[in-house]
């Protein structure tokens, strides 16, 4: 006989009919002295009314009936059932529907219930709108904001997009500015410069430097060779930084958080996503503009006598970065490798502070909201994604300040071997890198070369003219009645019209060149 109700045959916990709804199943299982019987006999049950056995038994004596169904799983389906298993059954079964009024349970499955509930309610709350996580969020990062703004910051508008971390870097912008007046970062690993001309090595702490090295060494494939020196030529110093594509993302990144934002305004008319992205954004640029970045970056001597410094990070490693100066206006890059503070002006501490405090009320906003966090939540990894392509992506070193224009590699399976045609090809530069890569005593020919080419490099220069009259005796010279007039140069005359237009287009028209 069966159930109007499908259900009602499963209910276990949940609820169960009444004996006279069910005569013939009452009268059968009901009582547990001939239920112990028959599963003691080994009587197979049809598997509805072994379920129903489980919840009549559940109903009138819960730990009984669990006993019960357990040995009849034992006997017939061979299953060793535990205690745990028991529960989880009874775990299982109890939210099954029924049309019939439930039974009572215990107080600790409703209690457990309820805590299930509740604790259910509370996740799929906080997935509908985290805003406790991006809460969090926004103090984590700081460092990938800091590194971001040290590869794009020099100009007056630098792209660094809106983020999680930029509540955290403003708290640590301020301490770097009241404490050792810098907010470039330190270096990623150490590296040594070498002045060819004078010898002399010391550790390098520019972040720009640093980055060069980096770039030149990835830039490069992996070679199977002992020493690989890329030399190269570096021409004036030109403030106009070249645009690139870490600099383009921003911009990019920038649009497409704002449109994001704007969605919520568009369908529910909620404009807070709008208003905090936009904070956020101005907030972002006002901090990359400061004129601190460009003090930092480069604001040191030039040389003007065309030194070659030689660029590496030690002993062991593979590439060496040589770098030749025109004698015109170049950075001193021995200057910039010095751990020297230009320090902070007092108006930029006072910005530094001013920032830090709106970001701080900034926070506390976006604590505030309760609705559309979801579309805050992607605007604020749009921005993560995009600091960290700017953070960790290389770059030419042209966008740096440095315009570098490639001469020549020189590689060997001996580093000896390629010293020795580096002092060879560039006087001077593989002399000075033998302190670096062989601080302990050469062996005899090795001394023998090196200190052949210290005579050569000491040795002043003699002319061919100068030799002539030293065997002859005769000066090659001309008489002073002989000498020929040297060339008055003629003034230019310009047209004070064409000089003036020449004065104000000649910076617009000037085109950006970047080589490599």
């Amino acid at each position: 006989m069966r159930s109007a109700n499908p259900h009602s045959t499963l209910g276990l916990v949940s609820g169960f009919p009444k004996a006279t709804a069910h005569p013939h199943l009452s009268n059968r299982f009901c009582d547990k002295n001939e239920a112990k019987r028959k599963a003691s006999e080994g009587r197979n049950f049809p598997r509805q009314e072994s379920i129903m056995l489980c919840g009549v038994c559940i109903t009138g004596k819960r730990h009984l009936g669990i006993l019960r169904f357990s040995q009849w799983i034992c006997f017939h389906q061979k299953i060793m059932l535990t205690t745990p298993v028991q529960w989880l059954l009874l775990l299982l079964m109890s939210p099954i529907p029924c049309e019939s009024p439930p039974l009572p349970i215990s107080d600790g499955l409703l209690a457990l219930r309820d805590r299930w509930q509740d604790a259910s309610s509370r996740i799929a709350s906080q997935w509908e709108n985290p805003n406790d996580v991006l809460t969090i969020l926004l103090i984590i990062g700081g460092d990938i904001v800091q590194k971001a703004l040290a590869q794009l910051s020099g100009g007056y508008f630098v792209p660094v997009a809106f983020s999680f971390g930029w509540v955290s870097y403003s708290i640590s912008a301020l301490l770097g500015a009241y404490s050792d007046g810098a907010l470039m970062p330190s270096t990623t690993f150490p590296s040594t410069l070498i002045n060819a001309h004078s010898g002399y090595a010391r550790p390098n702490h520019s972040w720009i430097l640093n980055r060069i090295l980096r770039g030149v060494e990835s830039s490069l494939e992996p070679l199977d060779v002992a020493l690989c020196v890329s030399v190269y030529r570096c021409k004036p110093y030109d403030r106009q930084i070249p645009y690139d594509w870490p600099w383009r993302s921003g911009m990019i990144t920038m649009g497409l958080q704002l449109v994001v934002s704007g969605i919520p305004f568009v369908v529910d008319g909620d404009w807070s996503i709008l208003s905090v992205t936009g904070t956020g954004t101005l907030l972002a640029l006002i901090g990359g503009s400061l004129p601190q970045w460009r003090n930092e970056k480069w604001g040191n001597r030039y040389d003007d006598k065309g030194y070659t410094f030689c660029l590496t990070r030690g002993n062991g490693f593979q590439h060496v970065v040589v770098i030749q100066n025109e004698p015109r206006r170049c950075l001193h890059l021995e200057s910039l490798a010095l751990p020297r503070r230009t320090g902070c002006s007092r108006g930029c501490k006072t910005m530094v502070a001013i920032l830090a405090m709106l970001w701080i009320l900034f926070l506390v906003n976006v604590c505030g909201l309760r609705k559309n966090t979801w579309y805050l939540l992607g605007v604020g990894f749009m921005g993560m994604a995009q600091n960290i392509f700017v953070a960790a992506i290389p770059r030419q070193p042209c966008t740096m300040g440095l315009r570098l224009e490639f001469v020549e590699r020189i590689v060997g399976e001996k580093v000896m071997t390629v010293l020795k045609n580096t002092e060879v090809r560039f006087p001077s530069v593989g002399a000075s890198l033998v302190q670096i890569f062989f601080p302990g005593k050469l062996r005899d020919g090795e001394q023998e070369f090196w200190k052949e080419r210290a005579e050569l490099a000491r040795k002043p220069v003699r002319t061919e003219t100068a030799n002539d009259e030293q065997s002859t005796g005769v000066s090659l010279s001309p008489t002073s009645s002989a000498q020929t007039p040297k060339a008055v140069p003629t003034p230019q005359i310009m047209n004070p019209i064409s000089s003036a237009c020449a004065w104000i287009y000649t910076p617009i028209i000037r085109k950006r060149r970047c080589s490599v």
